[in-house]
């Protein structure tokens, strides 16, 4: 199954906090990608690498012919 992804890094600020950005096509694009190999190794490197991590979850809502868009907390 062909996923897609993209991801952003951004650099450690002063409180060591850094904005790192995945966006998935779907949610199950998301439980898939995340079983994978890289994916581990980066996730099991956050306690040692960051003071502070948080996951949250939003979705892109893209209206009808690109007219507007926004970002909302996920739900169900």
């Amino acid at each position: 199954m062909l996923t897609w992804r993209r991801y952003w890094f951004g650099s450690l600020d002063a409180e060591l906090r850094n904005l790192a950005t995945c966006i998935w096509r779907s949610r199950e694009d998301a439980v898939e990608g995340g079983r994978g190999p890289a994916h581990r190794k980066a996730a099991g490197s956050t306690r040692a690498l960051y003071a502070f991590w948080k996951i949250d979850q939003h979705r892109l809502v893209v209206r009808d012919n690109v007219d507007s868009w926004e970002i909302v907390p996920w739900s169900e």
